[in-house]
C-alpha cells in the first residue's frame, strides 16, 4: 500500500507508510498539516488540485467520500467585495471555510469594529479567486488591473539568529517554516533561524530573491559559496580539455577533475588551469 486519501472533519486525510521522499513531497502542498493524533497529513479542500497531482505521482488510492468532494461545489455565502482607493473591503456571512481561505490573501486584515475584512488591491488575483469560490458579489474588482503581490523577504542577523521578515505570503511562509530551527518571534514580527542553518537560509534567499542586510551578508556569501561547491561536487559533466591525456574521460570524470581543481584553488585562464595565488592582481 502506497497511501490512501480519505475525508475527515472537512479536510482531506492522507495516510501513507513513512518515506522520506513522500514526506518531502507532501510538504510542498499548500497549508498541509501533520496530525500527531491520527498520524496522518491533513490537506484543505481548496488544495485539491495540488493533492491530486501529488497522489497521482505516487499511486495513492482515494476513498469514494474523498473523490466526491469538489472545491467548486462549496456553497455560496451572502457577501460582497467593494473597492475604495487601494483597499478592498470583503464582507460575508460567517463561514469557517471562508475564514480559512481569506487568511491566505496577502495583506488581509480583520476590522473588529466594522466586522469586515480588508486587503490591498495589489492582491487582486487572490481576492478575485476568493470571491468566485464563495459566490460573493465582486463587480468592483472587474475594473482593477490584474496584478500579483510583490513580496521580497528581508534577512538580517543578530545574536546567533537570522531574522526573516516579509508581508504575509502563503508560499514564502511555507518555505520559511520548512527551514531547520525556524520559529516565529512575535516580538520582532520575524522568523528566526539559527546560524547553523546558514546554507538553507542562503538557498531560500536565492530562490525568493531576498534582500540581505549588511549584518547577514558575510554569512550568506560564505553559505552561497558552500552551495556552489556542493552543486559542483554533484555535477555529472563539465568542460575539461587535456591534449596530453592518454585516453578520454567520462562526463562524470571530467566533472570530478574540475571540482578537484577548483577545490585546490585553481582557476581557468585562457584555457589553462593556474593556481589563483600566481595570478597578478588586477
Amino acid at each position: 500500500m502506497t497511501g490512501i486519501v480519505d475525508i475527515r472533519d472537512g479536510q482531506f486525510d492522507v495516510v501513507f507508510p513513512y518515506s522520506p521522499e513522500l514526506v518531502a513531497a507532501i510538504k510542498a502542498l499548500p497549508r498541509r498539516q501533520w496530525s500527531p493524533e491520527t498520524k496522518s497529513w491533513l490537506v484543505p479542500i481548496a488544495s485539491r488540485a495540488a493533492l491530486e497531482a501529488f497522489t497521482a505521482a505516487h499511486g495513492f488510492t482515494w476513498t469514494p467520500e474523498a473523490l466526491n468532494v469538489d472545491p467548486a461545489t462549496m456553497p455560496a455565502i451572502r457577501g460582497a467585495v467593494t473597492v475604495k482607493g487601494k483597499t478592498a473591503t470583503i464582507r460575508f456571512a460567517y463561514n469557517p471555510d471562508a475564514v480559512v481561505e481569506i487568511r491566505e490573501i496577502a495583506g488581509r486584515r480583520w476590522n473588529g469594529d466594522l466586522k469586515v475584512w480588508t486587503a490591498p488591491t495589489t492582491s487582486i488575483r487572490q481576492i478575485m479567486s476568493f470571491a468566485v469560490l464563495f459566490g460573493l458579489e465582486h463587480t468592483d474588482l472587474d475594473a482593477l488591473p490584474d496584478a500579483d503581490p510583490v513580496t521580497e523577504p528581508e534577512v538580517a542577523f543578530k545574536k546567533g539568529f537570522f531574522h526573516i521578515r516579509f508581508p504575509y505570503d502563503r508560499d514564502l511562509q511555507q518555505q520559511v517554516q520548512d527551514l531547520p530551527t525556524a520559529k516565529y518571534h512575535r516580538g520582532s514580527e520575524s522568523w528566526r533561524v539559527a546560524e547553523t542553518a546558514s546554507i538553507d537560509v542562503a538557498e531560500f534567499i536565492r530562490n525568493a530573491n531576498g534582500i540581505v542586510d549588511d549584518s547577514a551578508q558575510t554569512l550568506i556569501d560564505a553559505a552561497l559559496h558552500d552551495l556552489e561547491r556542493v552543486a559542483a561536487s554533484r555535477a555529472e559533466d563539465a568542460v575539461f580539455e587535456c591534449p596530453t591525456l592518454n585516453g578520454v574521460l567520462m562526463p562524470f570524470q571530467r566533472a570530478g577533475v574540475v571540482y578537484a581543481l577548483e577545490a585546490l584553488g585553481y582557476v581557468l585562464v585562457g584555457g589553462i588551469w593556474q593556481p589563483a595565488r600566481d595570478m597578478a592582481p588586477v
